[in-house]
């Protein structure tokens, strides 16, 4: 989607933050700029239109879909490592 004239953007991110790991997709996305959503969760050749109630694991793939600057951020968000809280 980085056409000319497009705005949006798609991208897989791998999960490598144990802490994310632990995280359900509902967790995961309040984490997310507005403008942007988690529409596919990937694991062991399984494709999954996650709920937010799916558990994230290690070594996970989300794909994030929607404007490009809230994807872009979206990846920043979803790869950085987290604190416990």
């Amino acid at each position: 989607m980085t056409e000319l004239g497009r705005s949006g953007d798609v991208q897989e991110i791998g999960i490598t933050d144990e802490l994310l790991a632990s995280k359900t997709v509902g967790e995961a996305s309040e984490m997310l700029p507005g403008g942007c959503t988690i529409t596919l969760l990937s694991r062991d050749e399984e494709y999954i239109a996650p709920e937010t109630s799916h558990e994230i694991q290690y070594g996970d793939h989300l794909t994030v879909l929607g404007q490009t600057a809230s994807v872009h951020e979206a990846i920043w968000e979803l790869t950085l490592p987290h604190s416990p809280l």
